[in-house]
């Protein structure tokens, strides 16, 4: 099963501590996850629509991480293709987008350090 994860670690929410709101970042984690969901579904390739169906997402880490992941068995064969079938990449190509997105918001939040309501102006 091929599984996106997008999240923050331990130094960056000790930085953050210094003045920058945890809620903010959160919030930042959770657009990313349903960015990756929205445009794994966009691009996955649909038969029966159960692959598409399955792709799913998960906040943890109190809302640190964002899981998102096919939970259909042969996702796996159709993201990286087999010997008898060519790949059709419908994960990875979404985690590199929307991962570049999600630097670059968290950058802006930690040089500006502003609130959700002004960051929606740059989402």
């Amino acid at each position: 099963m091929t599984k996106i994860n997008i999240s923050t670690d331990a130094n960056f929410k000790k930085l953050l501590k210094k003045g920058r709101n945890l809620n903010d970042v959160k919030t930042v984690v959770k657009w990313a996850g349903a960015e990756q969901q929205r445009g794994a579904m966009r691009k996955v390739p649909v038969d029966t629509g159960a692959l598409k169906g399955s792709i799913t997402m998960e906040l943890e880490n109190s809302g640190f991480t964002s899981k998102v992941y096919p939970t259909k068995e042969y996702a796996i064969y159709v993201e990286y293709g087999t010997r008898f079938m060519d790949a059709q990449p419908f994960m990875r190509p979404v985690f590199e987008k929307v991962s570049n997105e999600f630097k670059k918001k968290l950058e802006r939040l930690m040089k500006w350090g502003v609130r959700w309501h002004h960051i929606q102006e740059f989402i």
